[in-house]
């Protein structure tokens, strides 16, 4: 079984809670449509998003997280904390392995399947995936290394040793183990490599006015260069109806700030 872990940010620290839980709703109902049933998704937060229906599947933990400055290192560590009490809830379940999935990103509906039908290997990370600027009628190919700019990148092992046993602990210690770009490096240095998702795993959103980490592919100084435009432009593609499926991908309603 795989548990996919979401943080979701607070209301307080939203620019447009509406459309934040709008982006988590989408995301949620990505996760829902896997063409598997062995997963669970675990949503922690300091308030649900607006709209939130119950799901069997959907294990809401909602406490009263500290709300951060609105500094990076702060909010980069909320998220932390609420990774970490994502993985200490599924630890009851003993998934076979983890996801960490931001929380308006989208996933392939395949992911739960090929878990369950690989099992005993190590892990995966979504080399190649998608990347996707919110309302745009086209959607951008990442052909490589999609897990180093993206959070929704990893399905790790659910290893008990390794992971955060209780709620009381330095979550700090388990950054090498939820953080995107760390986890993968992490398990290589133990000698037990994740291999690469042998297909498109997810969908980056970009242009959310939300993001945490730098758009590396939007707007702004790495995407200046006519040499990064005219690259952008050749691995562009059309969002086309089974790209929206196969990952949940629907138009969220333009709201105002």
């Amino acid at each position: 079984m795989i548990a996919f872990v979401i943080p979701l940010r607070s209301k307080a620290m939203s620019k447009n809670w509406e459309r934040v839980s709008q982006q988590c709703l989408r995301t949620i109902g990505s996760l829902l449509q896997q063409t598997a049933s062995d997963y669970k998704i675990f949503l922690v937060c300091n308030e649900p998003p607006e709209g939130l229906r119950a799901e069997e599947r959907v294990i809401v933990i909602s406490r009263d997280f500290p709300i951060p400055e609105n500094k990076p290192r702060r909010r980069h560590f909320d998220k932390l904390c609420k990774m970490c009490h994502g993985l200490v809830e599924a630890r009851r379940l003993q998934p076979t392995h983890y996801m960490i999935v931001d929380a308006d990103d989208c996933v392939s509906r395949r992911l739960a399947e090929f878990v369950k039908e690989n099992s005993s290997a190590p892990g995966w990370y979504v080399d190649k995936g998608w990347i996707y600027h919110e309302h745009s009628r086209w959607i951008q190919w990442q052909r490589r290394n999609f897990h180093r700019v993206c959070g929704t990148s990893v399905i790790a092992p659910f290893d008990l040793e390794r992971l955060p046993k209780r709620l009381d602990e330095d979550f700090n210690l388990y950054r090498p183990h939820v953080e995107h770009n760390r986890i993968v490096d992490t398990w290589t240095a133990v000698g037990k490599p994740l291999h690469p998702l042998p297909f498109a795993g997810a969908v980056y959103t970009l242009g959310t006015g939300e993001n945490l980490s730098v758009e590396t592919l939007g707007s702004g100084q790495r995407s200046s260069s006519w040499k990064r435009l005219i690259k952008s432009a050749l691995w562009s593609r059309p969002l086309t109806s089974q790209l929206s499926v196969e990952f949940g991908l629907s138009e969220i309603l333009s709201t105002t700030d």
